[in-house]
């Protein structure tokens, strides 16, 4: 969190806000005490509404979101829940969807690791680093799926030793094979000086390109093709549930 200095709002202060609205301004307003008081923020790409009179939801260009009262003097960091017609809905997961959410078709497979288990009709898109301790146990979980298509984009983004790997993995004669051995075993494929000298790894560059481009700085970051995701390790069953909720709305 780049945030470090900003005085975070208690659960009492947060409450607070809903009573009342003396203190209520235009976004832009907020926009502007925002800027004036906290100069060492990042640049603020928007601030909305809420469903909560006087906190705003405040979005940075580093994609942060965090909510803050009307006068941009206090902060909340976390979940906005909403009960609508008895439904839980997490607003600020909503967001975060639509934030990250990228149209398959713009994805090079080409440039995957891919594996289908059972039909695969249901399809989910992971970036991994090699080395990644919670991509190693991400792979248990991901063994746990049936009827998938799973396509891993390397991103060595870990040091020098994660480079290697994703060299050496991609230039395997069995991508697949190399790639499940080295996350379940933490077994180095063996692959010819002479093979890798002439191997060509620009998938792996594009595959950093791409994350670069859409703000995947971490590993795992699981992506489903209703648009979903999920940012780190998480089980089977939450990722089987993910994959069948209804597709985020642009």
């Amino acid at each position: 969190m780049i945030i470090k200095k900003f005085k975070v709002l208690s659960v009492a202060v947060a409450s607070m806000l809903m009573m009342g609205s003396s203190f209520a301004q235009s976004v832009g307003d907020v926009k502007t005490a925002l800027e004036k008081n906290h100069t060492d923020m990042p640049k603020i790409k928007e601030v909305t509404t809420t469903p909560i009179p006087n906190l705003y939801e405040v979005l940075l260009d580093t994609n942060e979101l965090f909510y803050t009262d009307a006068k941009g003097e206090n902060f909340v960091f976390g979940e906005m829940m909403q009960i609508k017609n008895g439904e839980r809905i997490n607003l600020r997961q909503e967001k975060v969807d639509k934030l990250f959410a990228f149209d398959f078709k713009s994805l090079n497979f080409k440039n995957a690791i891919t594996q289908k288990k059972g039909n695969g009709k249901n399809v989910l898109v992971t970036f991994e680093d090699p080395n990644c301790g919670f991509c190693k146990k991400l792979h248990g979980e991901l063994d746990k799926l049936t009827d998938v298509t799973i396509h891993t984009f390397m991103i060595p983004i870990l040091g020098p030793k994660s480079v290697e790997a994703s060299n050496a993995i991609w230039c395997s004669k069995d991508k697949l094979k190399a790639w499940n051995n080295y996350m379940s075993k933490n077994e180095m494929p063996v692959v010819d000086a002479k093979v890798l000298e002439k191997c060509n790894t620009t998938a792996i560059t594009q595959n950093l390109e791409f994350a670069s481009k859409h703000n995947i700085k971490g590993t795992p970051g699981i992506f489903f093709a209703n648009g979903k995701n999920i940012k780190g390790y998480t089980t089977a069953d939450v990722l089987k549930a993910r994959m069948e909720e209804k597709s985020v709305k642009k």
